[in-house]
């Protein structure tokens, strides 16, 4: 579904801008950890979030927007935010019921 920035900030961060698969690759990362099978290169939410730091610099993002997009996401640890692939897609979310049943 995309990076999660808020509509306020479209005009600035683009959503599918230069840094859009930094946001996939940071979801599909998340969602790996609702999942109960972690990535073993990013096993925790601060782990993802520093590997979409990395790949943005990767993509070529600048520093200023770099850092917002990063600040966004830490910001999303901190309060514990879901990753929305999950939300989003009916058999993710089935899946990790099922996970909450077994667990």
């Amino acid at each position: 579904d995309g990076p999660s920035v808020p509509r306020v900030f479209w005009n600035v961060i683009p959503v599918w801008g230069i840094g859009a698969l930094a946001g996939v690759l940071h979801d599909w990362l998340c969602c790996r950890i609702e999942l109960h099978e972690p990535h073993p290169l990013a096993p925790t939410r601060p782990d993802c979030d520093n590997m979409f730091s990395l790949a943005n610099q990767s993509l070529g993002v600048g520093t200023l927007t770099r850092a917002a997009l990063y600040a966004g996401v830490w910001i999303g640890t901190a309060a514990k935010v879901r990753t929305t692939m999950v939300d989003n897609n009916e058999k993710l979310r089935a899946a990790v019921a099922a996970l909450g049943r077994t667990r």
